[in-house]
């Protein structure tokens, strides 16, 4: 049996990963953390591993849809699926990140799905990041720090100020849907080439800051200031 669990919020789907598995320790269950290569042993193994006292394993594993190809690997696609067929097994896979759109294939053989999506709040202040848009901007990162993580809003803001600048230049990801694109390519085009790019910069340098506890302020703090000056 096949469990996933995803989505881009991956602070939720993280926590969700961590309530399951304790509910699962609760229960009786032995968890086991596992590494993609050890898939073709538990095949093998299909009553599982039972424990001293016959508690039945769970096994951990993370990102397992890299595996999941069937034109580019398909001896490891049809392990995977075999697997999610048996009864005796129970694996819990946790996507970091990734959406359902993206995990698609592999949600059609999964026995359950749950995803995590950000809240409206956060695409809210992706749409609001361009110039001459600073008010906007803040106004919507005030709101959107009360409900979700200040890394995950900073990390979301990052993934899409690098979509920008490959949609300046052209080179988006094909997996994209097609509204988003032109989304992406459209916003893009709000911003002139050198202050997308050091706006990008300056979250960068803001990363390392926060990381090294090299400035005296905080993330959202350090946001409002980089907003101040590109937007």
């Amino acid at each position: 049996m096949l469990n996933v669990i995803c989505g881009e919020d991956s602070a939720s789907s993280r926590n969700y990963l961590l309530k399951v598995t304790d509910e699962y320790k609760n229960k009786g269950y032995i968890v086991h953390d596992i590494a993609s290569p050890y898939l073709e042993d538990l095949a093998k193994n299909s009553g599982g591993t039972i424990g001293l006292f016959g508690q039945k394993p769970v096994y951990v594993i993370a990102n397992l849809s890299r595996k999941y190809s069937k034109k580019k690997a398909p001896k490891a696609a049809k392990l995977i699926e075999e697997l999610a067929l048996d009864q005796n097994i129970l694996i819990v896979d946790w996507e970091e990140g990734k959406s359902a759109y993206i995990l698609s294939t592999l949600k059609k053989i999964a026995n359950s799905f749950q995803e995590f999506k950000p809240q409206k709040s956060i695409f809210q202040l992706l749409d609001d990041c361009y110039p001459i848009n600073k008010k906007g901007f803040i106004q919507s990162l005030n709101k959107v720090i009360e409900s979700q993580e200040e890394s995950f809003v900073f990390a979301m803001l990052c993934r899409h100020v690098r979509n920008l600048i490959l949609a300046k230049n052209e080179a988006l990801a094909n997996n994209l849907s097609p509204w988003q694109r032109k989304k992406l390519l459209f916003t893009a085009r709000l911003w002139p080439q050198d202050k997308l790019i050091g706006f990008y910069e300056g979250l960068s340098r803001i990363d390392i800051a926060i990381k090294t506890s090299a400035t005296p302020y905080n993330l959202k703090q350090s946001l409002d200031i980089l907003a101040c000056y590109y937007l």
